[in-house]
């Protein structure tokens, strides 16, 4: 099950709303982050590339152009992993490692390197919310806003986060 919710910015300062969950078609490649076996891999236009050697990936994040981002658990941080990425040849160089959360908490992740905006679903113990923010792909810059998707924690290994052209995606 998909839901579709559009974001918009706010009239605060900073700001971007969730409003409510609303039907959207749009074009864009189609790219994922999956399991197989006992690896992590993504899928981006028809192609496979390998990313671990464990069920670590906790999100994955491509626009286009020459970065790509993704979040790992590495058994005791979860961190944002910043590379390198053609789509046709896959990982080159790693750029930088920063670390997003003390635990394995998070459970999608995208970020827009165009407009320095990172968001990302977590499992805050009690609920599951959306956290967008300000991300350079060096460092966090300070939180945009909160918002409650679930009153519950959903599913690490099947749970998904996009936002494209205001409009976010999860599953």
């Amino acid at each position: 099950m998909r839901a579709f919710l559009k974001l918009i910015p706010s009239f605060a300062l900073f700001g971007i709303s969730l409003l409510s969950p609303q039907t959207v078609v749009a074009q864009q490649t189609c790219t994922e982050a999956f399991y197989s076996g006992n690896a992590s891999k993504v899928s981006v236009g028809g192609k496979t590339f390998h990313i671990s050697n464990s069920r670590s990936v906790r999100g994955w994040s491509y626009k286009g152009g020459r970065i790509a981002s993704y979040v790992i658990f590495n058994g005791q941080v979860s961190q944002v992993i910043v590379e390198e990425f053609n789509p046709e040849i896959g990982f080159g160089r790693k750029l930088h490692t920063v670390k997003i959360s003390n635990s394995d908490s998070i459970l999608g992740w995208d970020w827009d390197e165009n407009t320095n905006t990172a968001s990302y679903v977590l499992f805050d113990g009690s609920k599951t919310v959306v956290k967008v923010e300000d991300f350079s792909g060096k460092k966090f810059n300070g939180i945009y806003s909160t918002t409650t998707l679930s009153k519950s924690g959903l599913d690490k290994y099947s749970s998904s986060w996009t936002l494209n052209n205001g409009f976010a995606e999860y599953t």
